[in-house]
């Protein structure tokens, strides 16, 4: 529990939320270090709370379409904690995709391989279905170069 209180400590500055946002996005976090996945059904398994499986799958999905617009700031914030600056970085891309009723959420995320997981340090909210195209993925790599290079 110590870690959880610590790591609201952390975040609360950085994050403009509510209690109960903050305190999932936390729970988010470790989850996804404990599961070593962003995979949203092994997250909920992960989330502390009697709720139904699919009632904390489906706060992890609020948590995502309520995130903040404006996330470049948190990768960079990672990195810090992870690594020094002048370390070689190994990055990662992958998308994920799934539907929210009848809206369709699909994120394009860089990460960076740390102890043979992944990290997501910054991504980009889709506007369709599918798979991303060369400018959108060319368009997140700038966005994430200007921090590491």
């Amino acid at each position: 529990m110590r870690h959880i209180s610590e790591l609201e400590r952390i975040l609360r500055p950085q994050l403009p939320m509510d209690k109960r946002k903050l305190d999932c996005a936390v729970q988010v976090v470790i989850a996804m270090i404990v599961a070593r996945t962003v995979n949203l059904t092994c997250l909920a398994k992960q989330l502390s709370g009697t709720t139904k499986l699919s009632s904390r799958y489906r706060r992890i999905q609020r948590l995502l379409h309520e995130w903040p617009k404006q996330t470049d700031w948190i990768g960079p914030w990672l990195l810090t904690w992870f690594y020094d600056l002048k370390e070689s970085l190994s990055l990662t891309m992958d998308r994920t995709n799934w539907k929210f009723g009848k809206t369709n959420i699909n994120f394009l995320v860089i990460g960076v391989t740390y102890r043979r997981m992944a990290i997501p340090v910054m991504w980009t909210l889709l506007t369709k279905r599918g798979n991303s195209n060369y400018s959108e993925r060319v368009s997140l790599i700038l966005r994430v170069l200007k921090y590491i290079s």
